[in-house]
């Protein structure tokens, strides 16, 4: 496992000077985070309360993950669920947010409290762990949205990384923690959290690699052809997907951000300690 996961590590340009500090981190990372209780790693799969927006004609189920393509698939969701209106109102899937939503909580599901039906197919949207702490960081931190104060940290990711790392500790020790309502730690939490990841029946559509983008959108079309949306519908969302810009951020901030994590071993190795398991669960490169 250890030789696959240094394998993984395929550093930028940029970053070539800390190739030899991510591989050495990687491996002490690798070496601490297991699936006992004293591990200082954030556990994988947690019993959540997961929320899901339900295609009831469809069989289908999106489980809604908070990261930078979370718009995207409820807009999607949205438009097969209320099409007539969707067009009504002029709206597109590459340009809603969740300022101004269309559709209401009419189909979403807590998979602890309401029926979903038998049969369902669940799936879920990921992203690359760097990518999205940068997203939310740098919209939420630094951007119309900002938090605040994000946690007193403003522009220090250092500061940044280890309030997320201390506030999901105490949130794994909190049973169904969206009971809780912390909006802006939602979207810096461990992909691993939100889903029940281990059915069966659950589809992964990864967006962690900005080079296989239309991979990823091959795959969100895969899982909408399977539960039966129509040729015209998925041409329609197929186009929408193709305009999606690759990121909403501020270029140059998410670089030096990026650049100051990667080059930090104390800041990557604590990143790890919470993302170690988004990693390894869904197969994603380091960078």
């Amino acid at each position: 496992m250890i030789l696959l996961f240094l394998s993984l590590v395929s550093c930028a340009i940029c970053y070539e000077n800390s190739k030899n500090m991510i591989e050495n981190v990687l491996e002490i990372v690798h070496k601490e985070c297991s699936f006992d209780i004293d591990s200082p790693c954030l556990q994988p799969i947690r019993e959540t309360s997961n929320l899901f927006e339900v295609l009831p004609p469809k069989n289908l189920a999106l489980c809604r993950v908070k990261n930078e393509m979370f718009e995207t698939s409820m807009a999607t969701m949205c438009y097969l669920n209320r099409t007539e209106q969707f067009f009504a109102q002029r709206r597109h899937i590459h340009t809603e947010d969740g300022n101004n939503w269309l559709c209401g909580v009419e189909n979403q599901r807590d998979a602890l409290g309401q029926m979903i039906p038998p049969n369902i197919t669940y799936f879920a949207v990921i992203t690359h762990p760097i990518d999205r702490f940068m997203n939310a960081f740098v919209k939420k931190c630094k951007g119309a949205f900002k938090s605040p104060s994000c946690y007193g940290c403003n522009s220090d990711v250092g500061c940044m990384i280890n309030t997320i790392y201390e506030k999901s500790k105490e949130f794994s020790k909190k049973p169904y923690w969206r009971k809780f309502g912390h909006f802006y730690l939602e979207h810096f939490l461990p992909q691993t959290w939100f889903c029940p990841f281990t059915t069966d029946r659950f589809s992964i559509v990864s967006y962690a690699s900005q080079t296989k983008r239309k991979s990823a959108n091959d795959k969100f079309l895969g899982v909408l052809h399977k539960a039966n949306v129509t040729y015209e519908k998925l041409t329609y969302i197929e186009t929408e997907l193709e305009q999606l810009p690759k990121t909403s951020i501020n270029l140059e901030l998410n670089k030096k951000f990026t650049k100051e994590l990667l080059e930090s071993e104390d800041f990557l190795r604590k990143f790890l300690h919470i993302y170690y398991f988004d990693f390894i669960y869904f197969g994603i490169q380091m960078v």
